[in-house]
């Protein structure tokens, strides 16, 4: 059910594990078992992406531990005004909030042995989004309407 994608890539674990998974390898033979998936994940995100108003602009945030060599890249390509890329649906929500629910709480400890979490703020405006590189916000459509979903592909 093409239509229904979205609801069975956030509500089923297996789907959404295995999918995310196999896009992290970046191996072909793993992706192309999910690419009918993958496919209709990204129809449907370009369906929801036409209901937006061209002048609309989204912000969205994503809590994420990351580790110092990500951080430093991440950094470069803030400095040097470069786009991120990975290799995965990248889960954001509308909700700051929500998003620092899936950061541990690290403040008042500078020598922590963990490893250091971020919150990203992203703005983005439908005339930036490409079709390719799908971006919409999936809350109506997903099985968790209250995080504010707004799920990106960026690879």
């Amino acid at each position: 059910m093409p239509s229904k994608a979205i609801l069975f890539y956030t509500r089923e674990e297996f789907i959404y594990g295995q999918l995310n998974k196999a896009l992290r390898t970046t191996k072909i033979h793993h992706v192309l078992p999910f690419r009918f998936i993958f496919q209709d994940i990204c129809n449907q995100m370009n369906e929801l992406n036409a209901q937006y108003d061209d002048n609309q602009t989204l912000v969205v945030y994503r809590g994420q531990v990351a580790n110092p060599y990500e951080i430093a890249d991440l950094f470069l390509a803030y400095c040097m005004k470069s786009s991120i890329m990975t290799t995965m649906f990248f889960s954001t929500s509308k909700n700051e909030k929500a998003s620092r629910l899936f950061i541990p709480n690290q403040i008042g400890e500078p020598f922590s042995t963990e490893p250091p979490a971020i919150l990203f703020k992203i703005t983005a405006r439908k005339q930036d989004i490409s079709p390719y590189f799908p971006f919409a916000d999936i809350s109506k459509v997903s099985s968790m309407h209250d995080e504010e979903e707004v799920l990106e592909v960026r690879y």
